[in-house]
């Protein structure tokens, strides 16, 4: 058969597991690796319209998978069909995604950002027999072009900060704390520290926090949930914030 390309991206998540290739494939494969589908196509030249894949994120459900093209493209792929759910251009970006991910707890928002640090909100809704897409721009690329982002993921027990909706974001400069919802505004921000270089890419992750609660026979009863954790990395250099 035909090569589907080098890989380029790779996602995860509890069932499955997708690699986006340079040629604009994404192979799907089930938790125990095997191969469920390719999706997309290319041409006879081996390209495809829609450039490489750049980014990738399932959403919490395993229904659909989100993928951001290097032309600027996205498209939202029902994993059961493996067939388009909506393919978005006019309102999606003219270069490169560098990140895409859904919101946590939903399959209708999702965050992007290209090459260029533009930062858009997706907005997904059904009209009639027909899915529809709004964006909304909430960054130009004034704070640089964003290297990774992270969707802060909802853990169990429920903790008040599941009020609101917050990525974790880093430039090669530095790395801040979004919130999306219910209000749009930078609420942290961290400095690169100084004796880290710029050849450095920053790495971020998000870790929901508990504490058992014993009762009087020292039996753990109930979870209860503390702030989350959020590392961040430049090369060695690794800070934990709370």
């Amino acid at each position: 058969g035909k090569s589907v390309g080098l890989p380029k991206v790779i996602c995860f998540s509890s069932q499955f597991i997708a690699i986006g290739t340079i040629f604009g494939l994404i192979l799907l494969f089930d938790k125990n690796q095997v191969r469920k589908a390719i999706l997309g196509s290319i041409a006879g030249d081996g390209t495809s319209d829609r450039g490489c894949v750049c980014s990738l994120n399932f959403d919490d459900t395993n229904e659909w998978l989100v993928a951001g093209y290097e032309k600027g493209q996205i498209v939202i792929w029902d994993i059961k069909s493996t067939a388009p759910v909506k393919s978005i251009t006019d309102l999606a970006f003219d270069t490169a995604i560098n990140y895409i991910g859904f919101f946590p707890g939903t399959k209708n928002k999702f965050l992007a950002t290209d090459s260029r640090g533009n930062l858009k909100l997706f907005k997904i809704s059904k009209l009639l027999f027909k899915y529809v897409v709004d964006s909304q721009a909430l960054l130009d690329g004034a704070t640089g072009t964003i290297l990774a982002m992270t969707v802060l993921p909802r853990g169990q027990p429920a903790h008040p900060i599941h009020a609101f909706t917050l990525a974790a974001m880093s430039t090669i400069q530095q790395a801040f704390i979004m919130s999306m919802e219910p209000e749009t505004r930078i609420i942290f921000k961290l400095p690169r520290p100084q004796n880290v270089p710029n050849t450095c890419l920053p790495y971020l992750a998000w870790r929901p926090v508990v504490s058992p609660v014993l009762d009087k026979s020292d039996t753990i009863k109930v979870k209860k949930a503390l702030d989350p954790l959020l590392a961040i990395g430049w090369g060695r250099h690794i800070e934990i914030i709370q």
